[in-house]
């Protein structure tokens, strides 16, 4: 059904899932929604499945057009929405009529902003997501007519504060588990360094600056980089791998940043302050394991 005309298409608008997976042996990475965490609670206010696809809007300045009666939620960045020029609530769903203008301004918080449809928006699949990645897919454009699949299931007004989590990072603590390169490098110099977001960011990775950190070795054949991986660059400084990360690399390793802690980082803009903190494999199984038992209980 068509839901949605394009009035103008903002900085980056593209549609996410969770991503594709089973492709990295022929060089294509997962993708998916950078911020899992807003991009599943997005969906869970309209009680929609798991993976049903949302827009995902860098920055803001999203406009939309509605061609049919349905409920959206918007979650993540707050871009100061407006539905006919009045404001409407982060992290909540509402309705929306046919003919009215639902608005996203400048994100003033966060990086990303996530807005899904009831039942879902209806995309094309490629390799099984229809997640838009640097090789796959296309940004949302102004003109663009969007459909979406009505579901009527029952739904949620809004998130309490205790569930809706907080940006506008000034700093961070990265958890990560180290790899079998670690030894590489002087560990306890990298925990204690200090370093912030540089202006090179995005869906494929942040580099980040501040003290320099070298390897003891040189030389690595190309390797399948994880998730999270944090690689060193060969002027001394970390790159932190996130969705849409190339499948191989030739820089080596120190270790891997905990999946929920990505999550928070791809809300980070420049300047933001990183420091990074060595947990065991077993913490991180754990960590991990709750952080998703607890978000199906939502």
């Amino acid at each position: 059904m068509k839901m949605f005309e394009v009035l103008n298409e903002g900085i980056i608008a593209t549609f996410q899932d969770n991503g594709r997976f089973g492709y990295d042996d022929i060089g294509v990475s997962n993708s998916g929604a950078s911020d899992e965490l807003s991009y599943r609670l997005a969906n869970r206010l309209l009680n929609n499945p798991p993976n049903s696809p949302t827009i995902e809007l860098s920055i803001g300045r999203l406009k939309l057009k509605a061609l049919n009666n349905t409920r959206v939620s918007i979650a993540g960045a707050n871009t100061r929405a407006k539905l006919n020029s009045q404001i409407v609530k982060n992290w909540s769903c509402f309705p929306v009529k046919e003919g009215d203008i639902l608005e996203f301004g400048y994100a003033v918080d966060g990086q990303l902003s996530y807005m899904a449809v009831d039942g879902g928006f209806e995309c094309e699949k490629i390799l099984s997501s229809v997640s838009v990645s640097r090789h796959l897919g296309t940004s949302i454009k102004k003109g663009d007519i969007l459909y979406a699949n009505p579901s009527n299931n029952r739904q949620k007004s809004f998130f309490s504060s205790k569930i809706v989590p907080t940006f506008g990072y000034k700093e961070l603590e990265l958890r990560f588990v180290k790899g079998y390169q670690y030894k590489w490098f002087d560990m306890e110099q990298f925990i204690s360094s200090n370093f912030k977001v540089s202006n090179r960011y995005n869906k494929m990775g942040y580099q980040l600056e501040g003290d320099k950190i070298f390897p003891r070795y040189d030389e690595l054949i190309s390797e399948a980089i994880a998730y999270g991986a944090i690689q060193i660059t060969s002027a001394g400084q970390p790159i932190i791998l996130l969705k849409d990360r190339q499948t191989i690399g030739g820089y080596p390793k120190i270790g891997s940043v905990l999946p929920m802690d990505c999550f928070k980082l791809s809300q980070c803009g420049a300047n933001t302050k990183i420091r990074f903190k060595e947990i065991s494999l077993q913490q991180a199984i754990e960590l991990t394991k709750n952080f998703y038992t607890k978000l199906k209980s939502i």
